[in-house]
């Protein structure tokens, strides 16, 4: 498919589900159980790529994988959503990928519901810290924590610790209310260990510390630390305009797309054994 200037496009054929008001990638799939649902973000929308990520899991397992991915997605965007909670919990294997920690709201900032790198607007908590910051200009989550460091770095922490204690609370939220076996998606090209990544890649702000919390709520944490060789992503095997290159830039390509399948094959077919092993009438 082409644009008006000749350029690729992909057709993302995007789709809702039941009452949710989430434009997730499509083409609409009609699922009964079983199926492994796959939660998460750019990654799993697979934004520039033929194939995202449920995509190639679903080859290689042959087993059917809902794409509940969304660009730049938040905790919260699956938090208020009551029919990806429905459909995460119907599934025999929840996919949860890890995303970051900006785009949520807190006691400093609120975010957009379902655009969560949307910057809605600051809290009087976070004027009255920042009260050289002109706010009016700030549109997108990113912007607004990379200007709050450059005005002072030491109360930037005071921001980053709300967004971390936020993220590990709404995360253990959501985990309490998906009735399936959920394997947790950690995919960066920097380490859970590293507490100030250089990377400008997600997950921001998530570290060691708070997948230990996370991980007996969880069948699996299954880590994908994405190769050197598979940076930057090749952009001739990724179909965006040439105005979209420096977005892309930033994305993971088709190489770390497939690192993330490998990384995940053998721990999503041990939960799906141990969905299937459950005596719940779900799975009789």
């Amino acid at each position: 498919m082409l644009d008006y200037d000749g350029q690729p496009m992909l057709d993302y054929a995007p789709c809702r589900y039941g009452a949710s008001k989430v434009d997730f990638r499509g083409p609409a799939r009609e699922f009964e159980p079983p199926y492994i649902a796959c939660l998460g973000g750019t990654e799993f929308y697979g934004k520039y790529l033929r194939q995202p990520i449920p995509d190639l899991l679903e080859a290689q397992l042959g087993e059917a994988c809902l794409n509940l991915g969304r660009t730049n997605a938040g905790l919260d965007m699956f938090a208020v959503d009551p029919e990806v909670m429905r459909l995460a919990s119907q599934a025999s294997v929840a996919v949860v990928q890890i995303t970051s920690a900006h785009n949520i709201s807190n006691r400093f900032y609120s975010v957009h519901p379902r655009r969560n790198d949307r910057f809605i607007a600051p809290t009087e908590l976070l004027r009255a810290v920042f009260p050289e910051v002109d706010f009016t200009t700030i549109h997108f989550t990113r912007h607004a924590l990379q200007e709050l460091r450059r005005v002072s770095p030491s109360r930037f922490r005071v921001v980053v610790d709300e967004l971390k204690s936020v993220w590990t609370i709404r995360m253990l939220e959501i985990l309490s209310r998906i009735d399936a076996q959920v394997v947790l998606f950690w995919m960066g090209d920097h380490s859970p260990d590293d507490d100030e990544p250089s990377s400008v890649r997600d997950p921001l702000f998530v570290d060691r510390t708070m997948l230990e919390v996370l991980r007996p709520h969880v069948a699996q944490v299954v880590e994908c630390i994405v190769s050197v060789e598979a940076q930057p992503p090749e952009l001739d095997d990724m179909i965006c305009k040439i105005d979209e290159h420096d977005i892309a830039r930033f994305m993971f390509g088709p190489t770390a797309h497939a690192e993330a399948v490998a990384a995940l094959l053998t721990p999503v077919r041990q939960a799906l054994q141990g969905a299937r092993a459950q005596s719940s009438p779900k799975y009789a």
